[in-house]
């Protein structure tokens, strides 16, 4: 789009040769500080609504259209910096920076995390977001922190001339307002910005480092390394050894880090979890589900929880529960010190508490602890799987996922022959039905590339089942269908015809992604060379069935 002078991209191609004079004098005139850049360095700022509807100024994002001639000149000192900002930036800030990738933070913070709870390492997960980051950038500390980390001063110079002579106006139903001198934050849309931005933030990550090496963070599992900070522009997660130390020290940082850049830590968009609020919502049902024997009875709701046969004492004596004071009073405590009850009750809690008295004094207290348990015949103690197991909705049982888990092959080709079987694999006929291949042609044929024409009715996949001497069923069928040539147990096929269908779908692979075509005698002699790498996987007593079949496919193979 157009910025404020009304010449476009367009403008400038179409009658380059008319203008290239003048450009390259503007360029020139920048280069040694003659121009007057509050000339040329206008924007519209634009706002794009976020929502539909959108009525407030947070549910909208300004954009800067910016003069052409202004871009252009950003874009050139943008080239220039994109060389050696790689060198400048931490290996964990993937924002803006060509040849990495976000995913590799995401992977890295997933498998530290993983590898905390599993080692039970106490761990502080910090996440910061901070608002509106580009809008708040301190011109002052940027330009500080362009010195330190040496770029010289001419560049500084051109820095502080494109920042300081910026003018915007507000572009309200395509009619501009009048023009407002730019005095903080950077603009959105100017190619520039983003690399001026990551060069700010990476000082968060040298102050991180410093406080290591003072000895106040440290990584979660290792001493001797620094606590990762990983950043993806402005969005930052932040993973520490966990102590009331670090919590303490790692504010400090975040303080001293929004007094060098000149932000307020106001600006750090903050979302709580409130873990206990979440933990009582979810006690009624957790509650449902178990069962207490009660040991000491410091951790067991005398009304609440079922400790007792039958249902809870809340709903079994309703009305002397509503003359409780303390409805969450443990089983401990109530033994302890009795019951808390309001005044004058009535006739029906006067009958129940009877009841209630007895129930107490056959009460007798362990110096053990209580114990839950799933109220499950099949679940002797409490464990998630089973949790899950009962608040589960009831499902058909899966006979095609049962053969598939049940093979004892690699993770990998469980998941492919089961998303193969509910036909689910990535053919070009299910990626162009989700629009994600522009056509769903084989690349062998000019059939559609379905999973039972990519596996059996295809020229390779057919002429290899013939080889076999299989059969390909009509109609609708399973993978498990498939006739075993020879009289050997299912479990041995099964495990045979995997492996058969996967080299087929490496050989499909290899012609779509490399251009090599294959012969069924040469995807049979890699089906081969997989079964020999995996019978290992087999029990010694079933391997001798699996070789049989081994030795027939390579007789076929010719």
């Amino acid at each position: 789009m157009m910025g404020p002078d009304g010449f476009g991209p367009s403008f400038y191609a179409t009658f380059w040769n008319t203008i290239s004079a003048d450009v390259f004098e503007i360029f020139a005139s920048f280069f040694d500080e003659s121009i007057d850049l509050t000339r040329i360095n206008r924007a519209f700022l634009v706002l794009l609504p976020k929502v539909d509807a959108a009525t407030h100024p947070s549910q909208f994002r300004p954009i800067s259209l910016q003069n052409c001639i202004m871009k252009g000149i950003t874009k050139v000192l943008t080239s220039r910096l994109q060389a050696t900002i790689q060198l400048l930036v931490d290996a964990d800030q993937t924002g803006f920076l060509s040849g990495r990738r976000i995913s590799e933070n995401i992977v890295y913070a997933a498998d530290l995390l993983r590898c905390c709870h599993t080692r039970k390492a106490p761990t502080i997960v910090f996440k910061i977001d901070f608002r509106k980051a580009f809008d708040s950038v301190n011109w002052g500390s940027l330009l500080a922190i362009l010195k330190a980390r040496g770029f010289d001063d001419r560049w500084c110079r051109w820095m502080e001339r494109i920042l300081r002579s910026g003018l915007t106006s507000v572009l309200l139903n395509g009619v501009p307002w009048d023009w407002i001198p730019c005095k903080n934050g950077l603009r959105q849309g100017d190619p520039l910005s983003p690399y001026l931005f990551i060069l700010m933030a990476d000082v968060l990550q040298r102050m991180i480092r410093h406080a290591w090496g003072l000895g106040d963070l440290f990584h979660p599992l290792v001493n001797n390394v620094s606590c990762h900070v990983l950043q993806y522009a402005d969005d930052t997660l932040i993973l520490c050894r966990a102590s009331p130390g670090a919590a303490a020290n790692l504010r400090v940082v975040l303080e001293d880090f929004a007094s060098a850049t000149g932000r307020d830590l106001g600006d750090i968009s903050t979302s709580p979890s409130f873990l206990e609020r979440i933990v009582r919502d979810g006690l009624p049902l957790y509650r449902a589900i178990t069962r207490v024997t009660v040991g000491d009875g410091r951790h067991t709701s005398f009304w609440l929880d079922r400790w007792l046969p039958g249902r809870p004492l809340a709903e079994r004596f309703p009305a002397i529960f509503s003359h409780c004071t303390r409805p969450h009073a443990s089983v401990a405590t109530v033994v302890t010190l009795g019951l808390d009850l309001q005044p004058r009750l009535s006739l029906a809690a006067e009958a129940e508490l009877l009841h209630i008295r007895c129930l107490i004094d056959d009460t007798r207290l362990a110096d053990a602890p209580d114990t839950r348990v799933i109220d499950s015949p099949s679940a002797p103690s409490f464990f998630s799987r089973e949790a899950y197991r009962m608040l589960s909705p009831p499902r058909p049982r899966d006979a095609s996922a049962c053969i598939a888990w049940g093979l004892r092959l690699p993770s990998k080709l469980k998941i492919f022959i089961y998303l193969l079987d509910i036909d689910r694999l990535s053919t070009r006929a299910n990626l162009f039905y989700k629009s994600c291949a522009p056509f769903d042609v084989c690349a062998a044929c000019p059939e559609i590339e379905t999973g039972r024409h990519l596996f059996f009715d295809c020229r390779l996949a057919s002429d290899l089942w013939a080889q076999l001497d299989v059969p390909i069923p009509a109609g609708p069928f399973s993978v498990w269908d498939l006739r075993s040539p020879l009289p050997l147990p299912d479990k041995a096929w099964q495990f045979a015809a995997a492996t058969i269908l996967w080299a087929i779908w490496k050989s499909r692979n290899d012609l779509v992604f490399n251009g090599k075509s294959t012969t069924p005698s040469s995807t049979l002699r890699k089906a081969c060379d997989d079964l020999l790498l995996w019978r290992w996987r087999l029990p010694i007593a079933e391997r001798a069935h699996l070789d049989l079949l081994r030795s027939y496919i390579l007789t076929r193979a010719v």
